[in-house]
């Protein structure tokens, strides 16, 4: 094994698991402003505290350590210099490894969350954001998104009735593109690739040959 990587240890992971427990199981949503204003990366943002994903970031900025240090280990080996983000959400990844990689690639369908990430990216000179969906050849062009309100990270492609599962669900027809193509006018020889996108992994691998 890299000898950097096998120096890297887990931080943080206690506090991190305890305000989780606190945002997702204790809080009560109805209670309070549904609307807060943080500063991420010197940039004045507004976030939807309806939504539990913006929740964790109004709360720490930071989301899953356990992944974050093998992130920021495999940056610091020399092993790639580019960070591509499938399925980037509000930034929460991105946010933590902006220092650690040469070129942060962000994708992200959901308009509403796409302009969040401009607005907290928008200073940041190694930060790429295409607001798209990651699909394979068959799937490009136009496809429905479909976000429950509480929580934007189960937000599914393809029309899926969430409407029987959540109270409020927003749709969106949102542009389709395969990652190849996305990705021209990059160097991306070396990167590695994170893909959160709620079961379509598999179309996500097959967009990036060309």
């Amino acid at each position: 094994m890299n000898s950097k990587l096998a120096s890297f240890e887990l931080r943080g992971l206690l506090s991190y698991l305890v305000t989780r427990t606190k945002l997702r199981f204790l809080a009560k949503r109805s209670s309070g402003s549904t609307k807060t204003t943080v500063v991420i990366l010197d940039q004045k943002v507004d976030l939807d505290l309806m939504d539990l994903e913006q929740k964790y970031l109004a709360a720490d900025c930071v989301r899953e350590p356990e992944n974050l240090i093998v992130y920021r280990a495999i940056a610091d080996s020399g092993l790639v210099d580019t960070f591509m983000d499938v399925g980037a959400n509000c930034g929460h990844v991105a946010a933590s490894v902006i220092n650690n990689y040469t070129q942060v690639l962000l994708f992200e369908p959901n308009p509403k969350l796409a302009k969040l990430l401009r607005d907290i990216f928008k200073t940041q000179s190694n930060i790429a954001i295409r607001e798209c969906a990651i699909v394979d050849e068959a799937s490009v062009g136009k496809l429905s998104l479909t976000v429950p309100d509480e929580s934007s990270g189960l937000a599914t492609l393809g029309g899926t009735d969430l409407s029987k599962q959540y109270d409020h669900v927003h749709t969106y027809d949102v542009r389709a593109s395969t990652l190849a193509t996305e990705v021209e006018g990059f160097s991306v020889k070396s990167a590695y690739i994170k893909i959160d996108v709620e079961g379509f992994e598999a179309n996500i691998i097959e967009s990036a040959k060309t």
